[in-house]
């Protein structure tokens, strides 16, 4: 071993004590009360900041270092990486008891906080602080795995929006970084927590018949009190609305109520099961099984079950996306049709595809659009 590795193994292990010390002083807070106290102290945004920090993250608009400047976190900052660096368990105290009705404030705010992460990495970067600026894109990376806490379709899909943000910010940049750079970020992706599945999240669409099993147990007007809840004291204005309302609460006055719960929990179940499967696989079922949701005889099955096709291009959509990353982070500007035969999309497992713009700008792709007539694509830039 070289004498300053030998130091340095050395110092670390001396360190351990006292670090291990600090941790059980002061163990890792649950990052939602984290995030929640970042937002409340947060520089509160107008309308046309708000959109300028959305521009500025996903890369649609150069970086304005004035208005950027009005955006400082001071300590905000501090309290949102500790947040997104947290160890502990996220828990975001969701009331379930309330059914479809449960509020879920916290995503609207993690889509802002992720703008902020994002557009402090684009201006680091601008900057030529890459080390810095990677330092924020893991923390919109980290974010999104918090945002997919929660077992529901909706933290899911903003999870995956979250995640895309951070792929393109990264790609937008790395082929200008080198190859130590490059690497070293592909490690800290890979030593990331994974992405909550989407089969995981589908889990918690067995609320509905939960909730509306709960309301069984009440009489007609509490029940009818707890449904307008739901579907808004002006779902008479909404024809669909009024539709389904008028459907469910037949059931409570019929002789098929538990064999309603029980085709929903079925049909749920089965098509959790399917999201666990590779999307080659996943895909087909799922359209069969949407095919039979549409033409069911269950009231329940038919209008609550939710279509998660789209749900599922989404999934693959975001593990090609890294995949292709992890091509430019690993080869840099030394791309080429044959150095990137070995990977795949997360598809039908095609090879990805390299095309060159006609600014000489590199892009990786899918070789089959899904959904149908949307191509998954990756810009690269220096």
């Amino acid at each position: 071993m070289k004498p300053k590795l030998i130091l340095f193994a050395l110092a670390t292990a001396s360190l351990l004590p006292a670090l291990r010390a600090e941790e059980s002083k002061y163990p890792p807070i649950n990052p939602a009360l984290l995030y929640w106290q970042a937002a409340a102290i947060s520089p509160k945004l107008t309308d046309e900041q708000a959109g300028e920090l959305r521009d500025t993250a996903s890369g649609k608009k150069p970086i304005d270092p004035a208005k950027m400047e009005a955006l400082k976190l001071g300590a905000a900052g501090r309290i949102l990486r500790k947040a997104a660096e947290s160890t502990a368990p996220c828990d975001w105290g969701l009331m379930r008891e309330d059914g479809p009705g449960m509020l879920m404030p916290h995503l609207s705010k993690l889509r802002e906080m992720a703008n902020i992460a994002t557009a402090q990495a684009e201006v680091l970067l601008a900057q030529g602080k890459t080390g810095e600026g990677l330092d924020w894109l893991l923390v919109t990376h980290r974010i999104a795995r918090h945002s997919g806490t929660g077992e529901t379709l909706i933290s899911y899909l903003v999870q995956a929006s979250i995640e895309d943000l951070a792929v393109r910010a990264a790609a937008r940049h790395c082929l200008g970084w080198d190859e130590a750079t490059r690497r070293g970020y592909a490690d800290r992706l890979k030593a990331l927590p994974p992405l909550h599945s989407l089969q995981e999240n589908y889990r918690g669409e067995k609320i509905f018949a939960d909730w509306f099993e709960g309301l069984s147990k009440f009489d007609g007007p509490v029940r009818e009190e707890k449904l307008k809840e739901f579907f808004g004291a002006d779902s008479g204005n909404n024809e669909e609305a009024a539709r389904l309302k008028a459907q469910l609460q037949t059931l409570f006055t019929g002789d098929t109520f538990d064999k309603e719960i029980a085709a929903n929990r079925a049909m749920t179940a089965r098509i959790e099961a399917t999201l666990g499967k590779p999307w080659k696989e996943a895909s087909p079922e799922l359209r069969s099984l949407t095919e039979e949701v549409a033409h069911s005889g269950f009231v329940m099955v038919k209008s609550v079950v939710p279509a998660v096709s789209s749900c599922l291009d989404r999934a693959g959509a975001i593990a090609t996306l890294r995949t292709m990353l992890d091509v430019a982070l690993q080869l840099g500007p030394g791309l080429d049709p044959s150095s990137i035969a070995n990977y795949a999309d997360s598809f039908e497992g095609h090879p990805l595809q390299l095309k060159k713009g006609e600014d000489g700008a590199l892009s990786l792709s899918a070789l089959t659009q899904h959904p149908k007539g949307k191509t998954t694509e990756l810009k690269l830039g220096k």
